[in-house]
């Protein structure tokens, strides 16, 4: 057996244990904010603090499929990754195609970094709604980075957005008919103007 020289075996230890901790071309899920939890458990904040949001719809219906966009905007804005929860584990997270997100453990992350175009970065997704009635909170955050491959000078930001789930309405129940035992108001107009009508044919002869 060959055995390698304890000085290069030490080298490469060290090289290993740079890379795996500072350099995840695929998200680690666990940092985004949904446990406070952030992108800043790795990097270390010190850059240009970017902006982000989540762009999409605040109200959804039972079982409602809704799409929803996290932006990244400034900070260094060379590649950046995202890490996307939800507060109800019966609301469904799902990745879009060729979005750049794959999802693990309900969770969805950036697969590899993305690179910046005009300084923002767009993470397309889709959520579907608990079949029950109720509210549930998104959660993201997003990592604006220079793109060296360290885990220094980079930018750090993180939010939520509160969707409320409706149920159906009564309206859309019933018919939405405005009616009494359920026949039009045209048709009781009718038969109260022939009551009339023949009222008055009686008490003329």
């Amino acid at each position: 057996m060959r055995f390698v020289p304890g000085g290069v075996t030490a080298a490469l230890a060290v090289s290993l244990l740079s890379t795996s901790a500072f350099a995840y071309p695929k998200g680690i899920i666990g940092f985004s904010g949904k446990s406070d939890a952030t992108c800043t458990t790795c990097h270390q904040p010190g850059a240009a603090v970017p902006t982000v949001e989540i762009s999409g719809p605040s109200k959804l219906a039972v079982g409602e499929t809704g799409q929803y966009t996290f932006i990244i905007r400034g900070g260094p804005a060379k590649v950046g990754g995202a890490g996307i929860a939800v507060s109800d584990a019966t609301a469904s997270l799902t990745a879009v195609t060729g979005a750049g997100l794959m999802r693990s453990n309900g969770e969805l992350i950036q697969t590899p970094a993305k690179p910046f175009t005009n300084e923002e970065l767009r993470f397309d997704f889709a959520v579907v709604a608990p079949t029950s009635a109720g509210s549930f909170t998104l959660f993201a955050a997003g990592n604006s980075a220079n793109g060296d491959g360290l885990n220094t000078g980079d930018g750090i930001a993180h939010t939520k957005l509160d969707v409320t789930v409706s149920a159906a309405t009564d309206s859309e129940e019933e018919g939405g008919c405005s009616s009494a035992g359920g026949a039009p108001m045209w048709l009781l107009s009718l038969l109260a103007g022939g009551a009339l009508l023949r009222r008055s044919r009686t008490a003329s002869r």
